[in-house]
């Protein structure tokens, strides 16, 4: 399979269709165009995917594997289409591997913040026993001062558990080069109950208006677009 175009996720235009068009495999970002890889195999300090991505790396002139990060995406930065753009935006190389890693003990959620286009994003929690799996986009250093920089309601920390199936030499630095950001708000929980799972903005929406009718979120029959823009106007 060759590159394909990378569509614009417009969060901004388009916040109701937060968190965007999450990647779905193994691939490579290389600016407008983002080559799947999906058909190669598993990862691992010997694996073919990990061979594949140095090579490609090298021809494109970009940071190797064993010069990255990997930072799980909980929300929108899971779209090739979302990140891309931001890093062109602060005039950072749009080169960017994705995985898709095993996590442990984590969960995700909605954050406590409405973001300046109107959605709620969304913010990982601790779960106890959860076993899942969340893109990884694998970050060299200017790529990821670039994203701490357009996520100041969030705080980067290392994961707890080194996630599985990383590129082997990302997993070999173990939880050094293996991070999240958190919500600095917290999460959305009803009263003593555990935090909302992350969920499309026209039902959260819908439960929040029935929780908290004073927020009038969906008054005078708006719908969910139309009462998020409202919100980004605010």
């Amino acid at each position: 399979m060759g590159p394909e175009p990378v569509p614009a996720d417009d969060l901004g235009e388009r916040p109701w269709a937060y968190p965007g068009a999450a990647t779905t495999g193994p691939g490579l970002l290389t600016g407008d165009s983002y080559l799947p890889l999906g058909d190669v195999g598993p990862g691992g300090a010997d694996g073919l995917l990990d061979g594949l991505l140095d090579r490609l790396l090298d021809r494109l002139g970009a940071t190797p594997l064993a010069g990255r990060v990997a930072v799980l995406a909980v929300g929108s930065n899971a779209s090739p289409g979302v990140l891309g753009p931001k890093l062109v935006a602060a005039g950072v190389a749009p080169v960017v591997p994705f995985v898709v890693a095993g996590v442990d003990g984590l969960a995700v959620g909605h954050s406590a913040h409405v973001s300046r286009p109107g959605f709620v994003p969304a913010a990982p929690f601790p779960a106890p026993g959860a076993v899942g799996t969340a893109v990884a986009g694998l970050l060299d250093a200017d790529q990821l001062r670039c994203l701490d920089a357009t996520e100041p309601n969030y705080v980067r920390r290392p994961v707890a558990r080194v996630p599985r199936a990383l590129p082997g030499a990302v997993r070999r630095h173990g939880s050094d080069h293996a991070f999240v950001y958190c919500s600095r708000w917290g999460v959305i929980a009803p009263p003593g109950a555990a935090p909302l799972p992350l969920m499309g903005q026209a039902a959260l929406l819908r439960l929040l208006d029935g929780a908290l009718p004073g927020l009038g979120l969906l008054g005078a029959g708006a719908d969910a677009p139309s009462a998020l823009r409202r919100l980004a106007a605010e």
